[in-house]
């Protein structure tokens, strides 16, 4: 003998399958990835000298945690990132904190950055040194990033990119530590 199931239940149970049909199901979030040339940070204490005996700290990316939401009905989708960097301690690294500036930047896949205002955000992590001066590993505070979605910038067209927010001379030595 089968069990005797209420008309009412069916039919709220297949209102509820073809509402779940019936929404749009937002696109994946954006990939992302590092610029290469600015993938590591080498800063050097004050004055002329550039070897290795000049350095305060090297900083690379460990990892990238990312999530994101699709507001539809104010067309802007939210990304949360946690970066995660290494950093090595350098001879001459004198102060407790160090201060490691890196950005987040918005770009249209294999093209270059987005030329308007708000695209491309710099912060800053602040990691306290180890006292026995080891290599260590610090997880950044989560930070959001707000994107307004239109004709020009459409989610399934962009990329997310991180990099350290380097000075001209960090560039230049990172270029040449680069192999190409």
């Amino acid at each position: 003998m089968r069990p005797h199931i209420p008309s009412f239940a069916v039919c709220l149970t297949a209102s509820a399958l073809l509402a779940a049909c019936t929404q749009r199901i937002p696109p994946p979030c954006p990939h992302g990835g590092l610029l290469q040339d600015a993938a590591s940070l080498t800063a050097f204490r004050d004055g002329p000298g550039r070897d290795i005996t000049d350095i305060q700290f090297k900083a690379g990316f460990s990892k990238i945690n990312g999530t994101c939401e699709y507001l539809t009905e104010e067309s802007k989708m939210t990304m949360s990132f946690q970066v995660v960097f290494d950093i090595e301690p350098g001879p001459t690294a004198e102060t407790a904190q160090i201060k490691i500036p890196y950005f987040v930047a918005i770009v249209k896949k294999g093209q270059e950055f987005f030329n308007k205002p708000g695209l491309k955000n710099t912060f800053t992590a602040i990691a306290t040194l180890p006292e026995s001066h080891a290599k260590f590993r610090y997880e950044d505070a989560i930070i959001d990033v707000s994107l307004p979605l239109n004709d020009e910038i459409r989610a399934s067209e962009i990329e997310v990119i991180f990099g350290f927010q380097l000075t001209e001379e960090q560039l230049l030595y990172n270029r040449a530590s680069i192999p190409r």
